[in-house]
């Protein structure tokens, strides 16, 4: 079964979420959000 590239990306997309919720730096975020969409 294994790890999936959908799988990855939904975490690196959830932890965006998170420092959004927390109010961290939105570059930060964006590195995520950009993470996750290279994983798709």
């Amino acid at each position: 079964m294994g790890i999936h590239n959908s799988d990855v990306a939904d975490t690196f997309d959830e932890i965006a979420d998170l420092l959004s919720i927390e109010g961290e730096n939105p570059l930060r975020i964006r590195a995520y959000r950009r993470a996750a969409a290279a994983w798709r």
